[in-house]
């Protein structure tokens, strides 16, 4: 059974961006991976379809240590996972419009997901919403 591990705000901030992109470009709530380049330039969106989950290709990508996002609303609104791998604080600004800020790396609940360094943004990350 999924429980949620979310601890910060940042991640709230990042779920917003990922669940908007996802209705504007698909009209509904659909799974995708955005693939970056090491510069954090995304290279390629892909959406999950009903024959998809894209959970191979994210294995792929994570052998080949390409910087990615996935967004997973496999039961959404109960459940939304996400994480990232290789994803810069300023790649992640730019893609959600705004700069994060001290209080979005404060934890809410110590007993959960914590940061390794306090108030940094991880390059790679796993949250379960």
């Amino acid at each position: 059974m999924p429980h949620s591990t979310h601890n910060y705000l940042f991640e709230s901030k990042i779920l917003k961006c990922a669940d908007e992109l996802s209705q504007i470009l698909t009209g509904g709530n659909r799974s995708f991976i955005i693939e970056c380049n090491e510069d954090g330039v995304a290279q390629k969106i892909l959406f999950s379809t009903s024959t998809n989950s894209l959970h191979s290709y994210l294995e792929a990508l994570n052998r080949v240590k390409t910087p990615y996002i996935f967004y997973d609303p496999f039961d959404a609104p109960e459940y939304t996972w996400m994480c990232w791998s290789g994803i810069a604080r300023s790649t992640m600004e730019r893609l959600i419009g705004s700069a994060f800020e001290k209080s979005d790396f404060i934890p809410q609940n110590r007993a959960l997901h914590e940061l390794k360094a306090e108030a940094t943004f991880p390059v790679c990350w796993d949250v379960m919403f």
